[in-house]
């Protein structure tokens, strides 16, 4: 089960907000999700989701449920970075996100992408 998070704390970063790495992370929103009219530059990541490393067990929803030291059964899962980052040379703005599900709850993020030549 994929899981989307919001940005770092500017905090964890040498210089804050203007330390290079951080500056990956500006067009996302809190729910890990690029945001609409935000600007894009090569690298910086529009969608912001983790993967489980073991996908060979299934999770049943006790499991799922399940609190272990007060904490969501989840928590136990290892996860990895997969997100989604702008590969294009030129900036762009995000135009559209498009949130959907199919009929096994299976989330699809869409990105639409806007340049603005002169």
């Amino acid at each position: 089960m994929d899981r989307t998070l919001g940005p770092p704390s500017a905090d964890l970063f040498q210089n804050g907000e203007a330390d290079k790495r951080y500056t990956r992370f500006r067009a996302l929103g809190d729910d890990g999700i690029c945001m609409v009219g935000e600007r894009l530059e090569g690298g910086m990541l529009m969608v912001n989701k983790e993967s489980p490393t073991d996908i060979t067990n299934d999770i049943s929803e006790a499991e799922f449920n399940a609190q272990s030291n007060g904490m969501p059964g989840l928590s136990r899962i290892n996860y990895k970075f997969s997100g989604l980052s702008y590969k294009g040379s030129t900036s762009s703005s995000v135009d559209k996100v498009i949130i959907t599900s199919n009929e096994n709850e299976q989330f699809l993020i869409k990105v639409c992408t806007r340049q603005i030549r002169r």
